[in-house]
């Protein structure tokens, strides 16, 4: 099968089926394979602010959620990297535009962002 007709099929598939997901729930994806897939997400918080006993308390506590999980896959993101990719793509966008009123309203999100 060449590249073009495997792109063609893929197009064609629904997001559940090309992550192989059959249900979705508020905390995990239930797989065809049978698997469930529990996601947590974990936002930062100012430690700069907390006390020493308070940081080492929600690292304990994180340790014994993470303990508890057989087999363990983690994803780290950084929300800058993505701001600074979103700004640079309408820097870029509002360059290429042709249509002056679609380009001014580029260039103000890109002021609101």
């Amino acid at each position: 099968m060449s590249r073009k007709e495997k792109r063609e099929r893929e197009q064609k598939l629904s997001t559940r089926q090309l992550i192989n997901t059959k249900a979705v729930s508020d905390y995990s994806l239930e797989t065809y394979d049978g698997d469930d897939l529990v996601y947590f997400m974990i936002r930062p918080t100012n430690l700069s602010v907390l006390s020493d006993s308070s940081v080492g308390a929600r690292v304990y506590a994180l340790m014994n959620v993470l303990k508890g999980v057989a087999e363990i896959e983690m994803l780290c993101l950084n929300s800058r990297e993505n701001f600074e990719e979103n700004k640079s793509f309408l820097r870029k966008r509002a360059e290429e535009e042709r249509n002056p009123v679609v380009r001014r309203l580029l260039e103000r999100d890109q002021r609101e962002v």
